[in-house]
């Protein structure tokens, strides 16, 4: 199981319109891009500085394929931090941050965690939002905001690794190995460095971002 991040309309999502998208079962377009659009219009008004944002197909968008753990190295990363304890110098293939003792201690501690580690769709908004909301596929999702992911990886990078752009950039420019034991670091900053990616595609398109396994 993986951890997608799509950046871009979510019709073209939802219908795999992007290389590495699922097979996807017959289905109408129109009647696929009508669900979502009327799904802007329900969530508009649960969502504080809400923008509304171009739906259909064929238009910009950026998706990323994350490893579990990869996205986990990251959890992990940020879990340490609210914690106060040492980040592993590796973590084995296979494993499972939700199965992780540290990751269990800062979810259930009651400090503030970022949207990342919950969120499942962030919609265009500078404001500062987190509830669960019925999703465009008519399930329970955690929606959140770009304003909010914007603010947290901001204040994950001021507190961990104080770096400037271009060296975040860099951190995504190849793929750490994968293997029976990985660098744990190596995975939290390449992931890191996707989400600021995915971030800004999101930003440039004012589009939302939606999170698929």
């Amino acid at each position: 199981m993986g951890y997608r991040l799509f950046a871009g309309p979510l019709a073209m999502y939802y219908a795999g319109d992007y290389p590495s998208a699922p097979e996807q079962p017959p289905f109408d377009r129109d009647q696929l891009l009508a669900a979502v659009r009327q799904w802007q219009s329900a969530v508009a008004s649960h969502v504080p500085g809400y923008r509304s944002w171009e739906e259909g197909y064929g238009l910009p968008y950026l998706t990323a394929n994350l490893s579990m753990e990869m996205f986990g190295a990251l959890v992990l990363k940020v879990c340490c931090h609210l914690t106060g304890e040492d980040m592993p110098a590796t973590i084995p293939g296979g494993w499972l941050f939700y199965e992780d003792g540290t990751v269990d201690r800062a979810m259930s501690s009651g400090a503030k965690v970022p949207s990342m580690l919950m969120a499942e769709v962030w919609v265009p908004s500078d404001e500062t939002f987190m509830g669960p909301c019925t999703g465009p596929a008519g399930n329970e999702v955690n929606v959140s905001t770009t304003g909010t992911l914007r603010r947290d990886l901001a204040a994950i990078n001021a507190s961990i690794w104080r770096s400037g752009n271009e060296e975040i950039a860099s951190w995504s420019e190849s793929v750490p190995a994968i293997g029976d034991t990985m660098d744990a670091e190596a995975l939290a900053r390449f992931t890191f460095s996707v989400f600021c990616r995915i971030l800004a595609a999101a930003e440039s398109c004012g589009s939302p971002i939606i999170v698929g396994h």
